[in-house]
């Protein structure tokens, strides 16, 4: 009883003690957690209503915070030997980067038009939000991997695998006690809402960052920087005798499948990669933890050898993601992909040498080549996922615009690779303009005739396999105002006599999901929010022929998804479409329309029309 009071009494004692050894970082917490209560109090005070540009702004304050705090954490950690006149330049001057991180990751610019604004906006068009978040968290995993390398080179004493055993013990009963302490406080706050103050729980989010900026955030910083205690008994065989058991019986049925893709003379799924690495991560990281016990039994023999024991799931993993590329060819997400698997095999095998060698079980080391993997992946100019992967799309969709111009033959497989290069290209999450960048002769014309091949070789594909590619439903969706649609001109209502808000859709009132062909030249009018009184008529009917508009819009739509059309040509196309005389006495001006057809048989499968119905 009386150790479990010290520890709950040194669980609030963290801030504390991180303040003796990482005042900087200490101190960056307190402000980052300040910093997010005023925003989540403010944003209870809104009702949690959409948010305003201020508060977007005051968001992206605290995300800076964040990221000032990893950087401090990663200096002090390093702990430098430089002067103090030195060391102050240094933390003043990594508020910068923090600010632009903090403001580039939140889309904030395009409503203010100040200097920083327009800064901040020109990043996110050259980059591309995909590419600035791969960029963001490439940084703060390197800053707290070098904080944690650096830490257990100056302030602990214990091996590195005992270090993480400790460390994750500590945590994970500091969890415990903060969990606790939540549930509690949420209890006790609904107890106040039903008695005293209806409102109390719009407040909740304010306190659980307090409590956990305060509190938890500092335990998990100390505990992983600093050396810990030896594990709680109940935590040493919470690992080694349960989490290891079910890792190893997750490794018994991996196994059972191998063995029954051989028999059977199958293939993996394309499920199999995420599974497996997934299975990955959870094993060498539990496996990891039990290494400092003895090499005595069964059980501690598995988790020794572990990494030994996944090599063979590497080859599942590589059929899985090659086969991929070699049908689409190659895309950050399947760089990634690739890398992890280089990064299991570089894993076991430093494992297994270094155990070998050494004797020992490899240490903070492992940090290192993780870094070094970051580095590449993300940064590396040519090696990196973004890098690579758009010099061979430029290499890609080249030589096919090549043979399309000579009128040379182009196999399926070509037509799907620069299909999927052009998608990667036009993507705006990797930033705008490559495109016109470095291809300026794209016409329509041949973007279509790239995306019909792309399609036929696709369903062959699928034909020819039990795999399931894709799907032969397609949507297409519109949004507007009627300012919007008008092009600010307003509607003339002269001759007309009344406006209803209606919604046109079928009179079997199809949704998503629904598989049974709709009929687009029955198509029936209601006034929204009054349903129930049935369709309304107009000029003595009430079914009507939109078929030549649903037509067109699920052209319009195809061509936007296949990125034939651009987002912008595809609303302006829209906003004439979308105006639709119904009869000779009543105009629509449709403001939301959402449709769904099968792409095989051109059935329509979901109609959903919103807007103002003028009748005369």
């Amino acid at each position: 009883m009386e150790r479990f009071r010290n520890f709950c009494k040194k669980a609030f004692s963290y801030p504390a003690l991180l303040h003796k050894t990482h005042p900087l970082t200490a101190a960056a917490v307190i402000v980052t957690t300040v910093l997010f209560a005023v925003y989540t109090f403010i944003w209870s005070m809104l009702d949690y209503s959409d948010t305003h540009f201020y508060m977007d702004v005051l968001l992206s304050v605290c995300l800076a915070s964040v990221y000032y705090t990893v950087f401090a954490l990663c200096l002090e950690s390093i702990k430098p030997r430089l002067s103090a006149n030195a060391l102050i330049i240094i933390r003043i001057a990594l508020a910068l980067p923090a600010i632009i991180m903090g403001f580039v990751t939140l889309n904030v610019s395009g409503r203010s038009h100040r200097a920083l604004f327009n800064f901040i906006d020109s990043i996110q068009n050259r980059l591309g939000m995909i590419s600035i978040i791969m960029y963001i968290m490439g940084i703060l995993v390197i800053c707290c991997l070098l904080a944690l390398y650096f830490s257990y080179s100056h302030d602990i004493h214990q091996t590195f695998n005992r270090h993480i055993l400790n460390c994750n013990s500590k945590i994970f009963f500091s969890s415990i006690i903060y969990g606790v302490i939540q549930l509690g406080v949420l209890f006790l706050t609904l107890i106040v809402m039903v008695l005293l103050y209806d409102d109390a729980f719009d407040y909740i989010p304010t306190i659980l960052v307090i409590i956990n900026g305060l509190f938890y955030v500092p335990a998990i910083i100390y505990s992983l920087t600093h050396e810990n205690e030896e594990a709680n008994m109940f935590f040493q065989v919470l690992t080694r005798y349960i989490m290891l058991v079910i890792t190893m019986l997750g490794f018994v049925i991996i196994y059972i499948y191998m063995i029954k893709l051989i028999v059977t003379a199958s293939v993996p799924s394309n499920s199999v990669y995420a599974i497996l690495t997934s299975l990955f991560i959870v094993s060498m990281f539990v496996s990891y933890m039990c290494t400092p016990f003895d090499e005595t039994g069964f059980l501690q023999k598995f988790a020794h050898s572990c990494p030994l024991v996944f090599a063979p799931f590497i080859l599942m993993q590589c059929y899985t993601i090659f086969v991929r590329i070699g049908q689409y060819g190659l895309t950050p997400k399947r760089y990634f992909g690739v890398a992890f698997i280089i990064f299991e095999i570089t894993y076991i095998v430093y494992y297994t040498v270094y155990k070998k060698h050494v004797k020992e079980v490899a240490g903070r080391n492992i940090l290192l080549i993780m870094c070094v993997f970051v580095v590449i992946t993300v940064f590396a100019p040519g090696l990196s996922a973004k890098g690579l992967s758009t010099m061979l799309a430029k290499h890609t969709l080249s030589s096919y615009l090549e043979k399309a111009g000579d009128n040379a033959a182009v196999s399926g497989k070509e037509y799907m690779h620069a299909s999927a290069a052009y998608d990667f290209l036009a993507d705006k999450g990797f930033g705008d303009g490559k495109i016109e960048k470095y291809f300026q002769g794209i016409d329509k014309d041949t973007l279509k005739s790239l995306r019909t091949g792309a399609k036929e070789a696709a369903d062959s594909v699928r034909d020819d396999s039990d795999g399931y590619l894709g799907s032969d439903e397609k949507s297409g969706w519109y949004n507007d105002d009627l300012m919007e649609l008008t092009a600010g001109a307003g509607v003339d209502i002269s001759g007309y006599n009344k406006m209803m808000h209606v919604v046109i859709r079928d009179t079997k009132e199809s949704r998503y999901g629904d598989k049974t062909p709709v009929d687009s030249t029955k198509l029936s009018a209601y006034i929204v929010g009054r349903d129930y009184e049935g369709p309304i008529s107009i000029d003595g009917k009430s079914e009507f022929d939109l078929s030549g508009f649903v037509s067109a819009f699920n052209e319009l739509s195809e061509e936007k998804n296949a990125q034939i059309i651009s987002d912008d040509e595809f609303r302006g196309q829209c906003q004439g479409l979308c105006i639709i005389d119904i009869t000779e006495n009543a105009r629509m001006y449709v403001t939301n329309a959402d449709t769904s057809w099968n792409e095989k048989t051109g059935e329509d499968l979901y109609i959903n029309l919103e807007g103002y119905l003028f009748m005369k």
